[in-house]
């Protein structure tokens, strides 16, 4: 810029002859590397979208590129000025700024890229005989991990106690279980199934190995948001410039050649994508940063346009509405010690919200039992095998019981049978999260809420002044959750709300899936988001904030077009000279950024802090 300051200000008429031609040298020198090397991604894009015949919005702004680089050599070479090569490398840095802004957000805050974030995702670390829960970035060669029914194995290891039954379905699509016994390899990404296994780390948790996990989830359907609207842009922006450019210079070539190629080449700097490309990363990149610095991790920036755009929500209860392992408890059963024993053995196998309050209830049970034959019926129950003694932990029907026989109050209790052998049962009552009352309240205003359960309905009166009796639904297995999701959705937009066990085919199958995660977590690839528990009064505020962004981003692309179409108006008719063209552009750029940063609406935080899990 300050080799082109005397040319642009015009005020030595003297700038002309040897230290002319000298600085334009000098601004070539300069702006090769920024062309051939820092603007490269560009080019390589746009190439790949010829090679593809797939265009994209790179392709237009490697014409624009191209076009203001190639007028600036003809300017130098034939004496005419010493081209625009620092509007050109201004306009490439700032689109760069742009890919390294939205690049960081996703390292700072996002799963998919980078473990160092704030994410309550950990793993159960055996620390001296004590149970303790660590981060998965935390975590060591050689620690030992005790992974339970339906948990994932963070990362390459060796079974060292019990009966490994792994599900590598997410890695492989293989459904079909594998059985591996002590001293074989595990590998990361296998969902234990049965009892709960001992393991040894042989390697640390493989970032890359579970981003695939994450990011590779191919049943979710694509959705055209603001990202695809941008490519598809770009096709109709490259044939409109090439078109208009061409015919522009055909009508002043029979009038003034000079003005034809000025013209045509003012086309194709001017109407240039840039500033749209400019405007989704600093807008949407914003809005994830603030999402995640108070609770809400998002998958990709396609998850705002998603949240934004939702008509109904289903919410799980058990484990979403209420507090994970929190609830008032009470045994009903005669048992002595040893029967204590067996059932803290079995319930502290499951992930399961009920069977870990079970598991908590006899915490003063220091050693428990090898269980064999371990099974688990989602929704169902538990059964496995204890010093030759069938134990079962589940609902009436699981355990065998008959109308008559089940003590049906619409309580929710989890029965006791040893031996085919009715003991008593546990009976809960449900701690609700923190500001459920003012959270269903605020949504029931904007959306059709709805409630999917896998519980009985006992706490149906509680809850109706929130759902309308024909939305709730109790006794839901994980199957029939998924079929209202996908049933409701081809009426309308569905943002589902769950734990990301029983609700993962329905968090799968929504338009947007938010997976509420507490303290420790199983690993679900399923949800667009994941949801601290501690920020869940604050979901009224993060939809809304939501919305707010895609519309801001709406108005910045406004804005961009607007710079496009007046650019336009005055290139065609030879009156924009390439130099204006050229200023315009980083102008336009510096302008767009502020407009976006200026508008971007503020999420007021509210004392959140990310955990830290030890």
């Amino acid at each position: 810029m300050m080799l082109s300051l005397p040319d642009y200000l015009s005020v030595v008429d003297e700038f002309n002859g040897d230290i002319k031609i000298l600085f334009g040298i000098l601004s070539f020198i300069l702006a090769l590397p920024v062309f051939f090397y820092s603007a490269s991604d560009y080019f390589i894009s746009a190439y790949t979208s010829i090679k593809t015949k797939v265009i994209n919005i790179d392709l237009p702004i490697a014409l624009g590129l191209t076009a203001a680089f190639w007028q600036s050599i003809y300017e130098l070479l034939v004496g005419g000025g010493i081209g625009y090569m620092d509007s050109l490398t201004g306009l490439i840095f700032f689109l760069l700024v742009g890919k390294w802004y939205q690049g960081r957000t996703y390292e700072s805050i996002s799963f998919d890229r980078d473990f160092k974030s704030y994410f309550p995702l950990a793993a159960c670390k055996i620390n001296e005989q004590k149970e303790e829960y660590v981060a998965l970035k935390d975590l060591a060669i050689n620690d030992v991990l005790l992974i339970r029914n339906e948990e994932i194995i963070p990362s390459d290891s060796i079974l060292i106690d019990g009966k490994a039954t792994i599900d590598y379905s997410f890695v492989t699509g293989e459904s079909k279980p594998i059985t591996k016994n002590k001293g074989e390899l595990l590998f990361a990404g296998g969902r234990q199934k049965g009892a709960s296994i001992t393991i040894k780390l042989t390697k640390t948790v493989s970032e890359s190995y579970l981003t695939q996990l994450w990011n590779k989830d191919d049943s979710k359907q694509t959705i055209n948001g603001l990202e695809n609207f941008t490519n598809k842009v770009g096709k109709y922006f490259t044939i409109a410039v090439l078109i208009i450019s061409a015919l522009t210079c055909l009508y002043w070539f029979w009038k003034d050649t000079t003005v034809a190629i000025h013209a045509a080449i003012s086309v194709l700097i001017i109407f240039c994508p840039c500033t749209l490309a400019l405007a989704i990363p600093f807008g949407f990149g914003r809005a994830m940063n603030a999402l995640g610095k108070n609770g809400l991790f998002l998958k990709n920036t396609q998850v705002i346009e998603k949240l934004a755009s939702n008509k109904a929500i289903v919410f799980d209860k058990t484990g979403t509405l209420t507090k994970t392992g929190l609830s008032q408890i009470h045994l009903e059963a005669n048992l002595n010690e040893q029967e204590k024993i067996w059932i803290k053995s079995i319930a502290q196998h499951s992930t399961h919200p009920l069977s870990q309050s079970i598991s908590n209830y006899f915490s003063s049970i220091a050693n428990t039992l090898d269980v064999e034959e371990y099974s688990e019926t989602l929704s169902k129950g538990l059964e496995g095998s204890i010093e030759g003694h069938v134990v079962k932990l589940g609902s009436a029907s699981f355990i065998g019981l008959n109308d008559q026989d089940s003590t049906d109050d619409q309580l929710t209790k989890v029965y006791i049978s040893i031996d085919n052998s009715l003991k008593g049962y546990f009976q809960f009552e449900n701690l609700y999260r923190n500001d459920l009352d003012n959270v269903l309240h605020q949504l029931s205003s904007d959306y059709d809420l709805h409630l999917l359960s896998g519980d009985n309905d006992s706490e149906k009166k509680y809850l109706k002044k929130y759902f309308q009796a024909k939305n709730m639904h109790f006794w839901q297995s994980p199957i029939e959750k998924l079929e209202y999701v996908k049933q409701l959705g081809k009426q309308e937009k569905v943002l589902m709300i769950g734990d990301g066990l029983n609700d993962a085919g329905a968090l799968i199958h929504s338009h947007c899936g938010i997976s509420i995660t507490e303290k420790k977590s199983s690993f679900s690839p399923a949800s667009d988001a994941i949801l601290d528990a501690e920020a869940f009064d604050r979901l009224p505020d993060f939809i809304n904030f939501s919305k707010k962004c895609l519309n801001r981003v709406y108005w910045s692309i406004a804005v961009s077009m607007v710079y496009n179409l007046t650019g336009l108006y005055f290139a065609v008719q030879g009156n924009l000279k390439p130099l204006v063209a050229a200023l315009l552009m980083p102008m336009s750029s510096v302008s767009v950024v502020l407009f976006v940063t200026i508008i971007a609406p503020r999420l007021q935080s509210k004392d959140y802090k990310p955990k830290e899990i030890n």
